[in-house]
């Protein structure tokens, strides 16, 4: 989705790379509503629906690492063709890890890359949603599989059911692999920012590694700690208005 600029355009745009599964829906009304505080600012925001998500074409049982990483080259290489003055990226959990590896892997730039709760290894969100379908599976002749047992399986090329989606082997292991690496070649700055229910929480240890690594590298750093819900995993429609407004003035700088 196209979400145009309001008032003066700054000729700039921003790329929304979304969450894994369930995460992209209990998280729209939250993307939607900084989207549209970005237009207010000036910019164009590109909200994406990866293959076999949301919009898109295709089935999530045929989603692949590559093929999404191919969905958002074909996105970035568009916005060149408008000739926007800066591509900016933001991201949500797992869209972190699609961002490293196209500014890496396949070196696209980015002007900024703004990471909402951002994942920085992969193979610790798959396994948290493989346990997804252990819990589902509790009460049945299912119940003894672990994670291990489905990763072999991935390996030995099968596909998973988890929570009502069809992960297949193409997506979970490269998933698995994936990790937030030096993105300081390509890109100027970068905000990391987090949400925490607990008052005084700061930033976790691995995380301020990455960080520091970062910033030893000539990244231009902003990182910080917001007060809010999960809005990604909660049951209730939840916003953080704190997380909206840091974002929006994070991007008039």
């Amino acid at each position: 989705m196209h979400f145009l600029p309001q008032g003066d355009s700054r000729n700039e745009v921003v790329i929304h790379v979304p969450p894994l599964a369930e995460e992209m829906n209990k998280s729209r009304h939250m993307v939607a509503k900084q989207a549209r505080m970005l237009c207010g600012l000036g910019y164009d925001v590109l909200v994406v629906d990866l293959f076999g998500t949301g919009d898109s074409e295709g089935g999530f049982e045929e989603a692949t690492w590559d093929r999404w990483l191919d969905d958002l080259e074909f996105v970035y290489r568009w916005t060149e063709e408008q000739q926007f003055e800066a591509i900016n990226w933001w991201s949500l959990r797992m869209g972190s890890l699609l961002i490293s590896d196209l500014v890496r892997l396949r070196q696209l730039n980015a002007s900024r890359i703004v990471c909402w709760q951002p994942v920085i290894n992969g193979r610790n969100l798959l396994g948290q949603f493989l346990r997804l379908r252990i819990a589902a599976y509790l009460e049945s002749s299912d119940k003894n599989q672990s994670v291990k047992d489905y990763m072999t399986a991935f390996e030995k090329g099968s596909g998973i059911e988890v929570a009502g989606y069809q992960v297949s082997p193409g997506l979970a292991l490269p998933l698995a692999n994936a990790k937030f690496e030096d993105v300081s070649k390509n890109c100027k700055k970068l905000a990391w920012f987090q949400l925490t229910t607990l008052p005084g929480k700061s930033i976790g240890p691995s995380d301020q590694i990455i960080l520091d690594q970062l910033s030893d590298n000539g990244l231009e750093v902003v990182s910080g700690m917001i007060q809010g819900a999960p809005f990604w995993f909660t049951q209730e429609l939840s916003l953080s208005h704190q997380l909206l407004d840091t974002t929006s003035k994070y991007f008039t700088h």
